[in-house]
This record gives structure tokens, sequence and C-alpha cells, in this order.
């Protein structure tokens, strides 16, 4: 026999999967609550009544918990601030902490940043996202990751091509958007 919490495990990675799927930010929060809601009420009947189907119905539990999750991580990161700016493609500066160190190819430099401050048509925001910058320059940037800098560009929502899905690969690390300098 399998052990519960394998399956669990799997169940909820499932769920998160399926979220990824349904492109998770797009189908709003109702609809997941809803599911765990239904999912936790056919729980604790079938937990009751028919004790056998009790690690079945945890299972769907699971699932239904790893897509929520997923969910609610996703509109979380698009309801930011510099996110709905890079949809506008929005000139700003933004002032926050170096969370990666830059990696320099090919005349452009790019690295992750730690936004804590937006000015958006000359109104100051106190933000708390990240976003990629890239400064394409051919000279190697000398910061570092912790460094405070101050960026100002336009932003937009990155692109993905090929086989390769950047915009995902960014997603999957919070970020959700970047800027060209």
């Amino acid at each position: 026999m399998v052990p519960p919490l394998f399956l669990f495990t799997i169940a909820y990675i499932v769920g998160i999967i399926i979220a990824g799927l349904l492109d998770a930010a797009g189908m709003g929060m109702v609809l997941p609550s809803s599911l765990v809601s239904i999912g936790l009420v056919i729980h604790l009947i079938v937990a009751r009544k028919r004790p056998a189907l009790r690690i079945a119905s945890s299972t769907l539990l699971f699932l239904l918990l790893g897509l929520f999750l997923a969910t609610l991580a996703s509109s979380r990161l698009e309801s930011g601030l510099i996110y709905k700016a890079a949809k506008q493609s929005d000139y700003v500066t933004i002032e926050g902490t170096l969370a990666s160190d830059p990696l320099y190819r090919r005349g452009m430099s790019s690295f992750d940043l730690k936004a804590e401050s937006l000015v958006l048509n000359g109104r100051s925001w106190s933000v708390r996202e990240k976003l990629r910058i890239k400064v394409y320059s051919s000279d190697q940037l000398s910061f570092y990751m912790g460094k405070r800098i101050q960026v100002s560009g336009r932003l937009k929502i990155p692109r993905s091509g090929g086989d390769f899905d950047y915009r995902r690969y960014l997603y999957y690390r919070g970020i959700m958007s970047e800027m060209s300098v």
C-alpha cells in the first residue's frame, strides 16, 4: 500500500501543475475557492460515512489545495503596481536592492531587483516586488547582490519565444515584469 503522505504530496503537486496549465491568474479566485470549499464538504461527509474512502477524499482535498494556493500566489503577483505599470509600458524610476549578481552576456547585463519604491507620473509609491533589469552596455557592471540602486526605464511584460518559456521562468522566480535600461 502506498503511504498516504506520498499520495497527498503527489496530489498537491498535480494541483499546482493543473493551475499552471489553466493559467491560474486568469481564472480568478472564485473558482478555486469554491472547489476547495466543495472538496472540504465532500471530505467531511465521506470521512464520516465511509471511513474506507477517507484517504481518497483527503487526496482530492490536497489536489484542490495545490490548485488554490498556486492560484493565490499567481493573483498576488499580478496585483502588484509594477506589474500593472508594465502592462501599460510606463516609464518609471525604481529604487531597490539587487536580489542577484549581474550576469553579463553579449553586451547586456541582467539582474533581479527587489523593488522598494516606484516613481510613476511624478508620484512615489512604496512597493515590494521583484523585477528583471536589463542594462545594455559593452562594459560589465560592478554591482553586487545586496547593493541598493536606483534605475529609470520603461517597464514591460516579459515575452517568450521558441522552446523556452522565459515568462514562465521569471514567474516561478516571483518576477512578472522587466525593465530595459
